[in-house]
């Protein structure tokens, strides 16, 4: 995915943001872009196009299938006879180029959020861990889901795949004394089968149950670079960079 196509993303997001909900009472300016189009519904992505040109977007324990390009949604249910899952929908949804589907999603079946506000912040016992699962076969049948991440989470909504192949998907975690968020990535380059965890996390510092580095986004650069922006609750976004592809 290049620049060009984020910034197109962004937009569209932000006019489905501002009509199903979260800016409807927002009084200041937005700024769209001048293609950007309004959605056909209140459905929130992200989206994937299926093989036979279908739409595909993430709800909550279901898939949501369109055959009109958005206007109308079928529900596929999702982990049917699979007990200590649920997943709301906010997820990272990514078709490979070799067709897998894959959904990363927290778990809220294991929600705990355990933050100890005159100490350390986050405890042991404060989780909300990171889970993938696959489809083989475009979402007619699904893999059974396995732990990615431990802790609590809060976010994870953006995966990509470079030029090489390689899958690149974002997320975060609390971290203690004192508690704030740290940002990182996980890679992987059997389509999503195994994954493994950055060397390193991008540190902000900060304290608080919002504070560090939130949210983050990744895109690959025409260079080959993996540009990452972060969102704080400082009133300022930072921006990383990988050269090694996550």
């Amino acid at each position: 995915m290049r620049v060009a196509a984020v910034t197109m993303a962004f937009a569209v997001l932000a006019m489905s943001v501002g009509v199903s909900g979260a800016m409807a009472d927002y009084k200041g300016e937005i700024w769209l872009h001048p293609d950007a189009e309004k959605l056909p519904s209140d459905q929130r992505g992200p989206f994937v196009r299926l093989s036979d040109g279908r739409v595909m977007a993430p709800g909550h324990n279901e898939m949501l299938v369109s055959d009109d390009d958005g206007r109308t949604w079928e529900s596929r249910p999702m982990y049917e006879g699979l007990e200590g899952f649920d997943d709301p929908g906010g997820a990272a949804l990514f078709r490979t180029r070799e067709g897998t589907i894959i959904r990363a999603f927290m778990n809220f079946a294991e929600k705990n959020f355990a933050w100890d506000y005159d100490g350390v912040g986050p405890t042991p016992e404060c989780q909300l861990p990171v889970y993938i699962v696959r489809s083989l076969d475009e979402g007619e049948t699904w893999e059974k889901p396995f732990k990615l991440q431990d802790g609590w989470c809060g976010y994870v909504h953006n995966m990509i795949q470079t030029d090489s192949g390689r899958l690149i998907l974002v997320s975060q975690v609390a971290v203690p004394d004192p508690g704030h968020h740290v940002s990182f990535t996980w890679v992987s380059d059997d389509d999503g089968e195994t994954w493994r965890r950055s060397a390193n996390v991008i540190d902000l510092g900060g304290k608080g149950d919002h504070a560090g580095g939130i949210e983050p986004t990744i895109v690959e650069l025409e260079d080959g670079r993996i540009l990452m922006l972060i969102r704080t609750y400082t009133g300022e976004f930072y921006e990383a960079f990988s050269e090694d592809e996550g």
